[in-house]
């Protein structure tokens, strides 16, 4: 039997992309993660993380996948549904995209964004196209810090992203911070950011923080994103 877990990094911050992940491993290979000291990225050091991210890709015993979702995305669905929505249509794909001998043989676990967790469930099952075992899937609030094979999904999400937020801080030239709103850096990289003809591309336009530092900038209120976000990668 397959562990499966799902779950993702970087909801909230106004600057870089979602990630997404899907882990697999073997029920017996439970115990080997707990000596390697796996746990919730969030209880994790940066150094540690780092480790337990490149022995979980690097180890054929496991599976995984992410998803990584622009801001261009992130807006359109904030701006036509929501974001709970758009992560559920995200684990739906990363379900149906499991390899046939782990999708035959798996229970599925996954880190619920709504405090109601059946109705989380049946909401990843109704946008299911392939996977036909919707029994073998249930969801849970803190899913990451209560099973070890959803804490390595959110180790594998969080560096991944982690990654993606280096990209663009060279990219930019600039020192962008966390990418949350509250960081003081990040802060003052949204300013320098909402000074063009638009924000930058990295900007998350439908948050509060884009949106009040354009309207300082331009004394006029932001427009949404067009709904045509091209042919940016999904899963790597």
């Amino acid at each position: 039997m397959w562990l499966v877990g799902i779950d993702e990094a970087g909801r909230g911050p106004v600057i870089g992309p979602l990630v997404i992940t899907i882990f697999a491993c073997k029920e017996n290979k439970v115990e080997e993660l707990q000596k390697q000291g796996v746990k919730d990225s969030k209880l994790l050091s940066s150094k540690k993380r780092i480790e337990l991210s490149k022995m979980l890709s690097e180890n054929d015993s496991f599976y995984s996948q992410t998803a990584v979702i622009s801001a261009h995305e992130i807006d359109n669905f904030v701006d036509s549904t929501s974001l709970n929505d758009l992560e559920i249509t995200y684990f739906a794909k990363l379900i149906d995209n499991l390899p046939e001998h782990i999708a035959n043989d798996c229970l599925i676990k996954l880190d619920a964004c709504e405090v109601n967790t059946d109705k989380f469930t049946q909401k990843v099952i109704s946008k299911l196209k392939k996977f036909a075992h919707e029994q073998n899937i249930s969801s849970e609030n803190k899913a990451d810090v209560n099973h070890i094979h959803v804490a390595c999904a959110s180790i594998l999400a969080k560096e991944n992203r982690e990654r993606e937020v280096s990209k663009i801080k060279q990219e930019l030239g600039l020192e962008i911070g966390s990418g949350y709103p509250s960081d003081p850096k990040t802060k003052s990289a949204v300013q320098i950011l909402t000074k063009g003809n638009l924000p930058n591309k990295y900007l998350r336009f439908s948050w509060a923080t884009t949106k009040n530092a354009w309207e300082l900038h331009h004394n006029s209120k932001l427009t949404k994103r067009k709904l045509k976000y091209g042919s940016q990668r999904k899963l790597f």
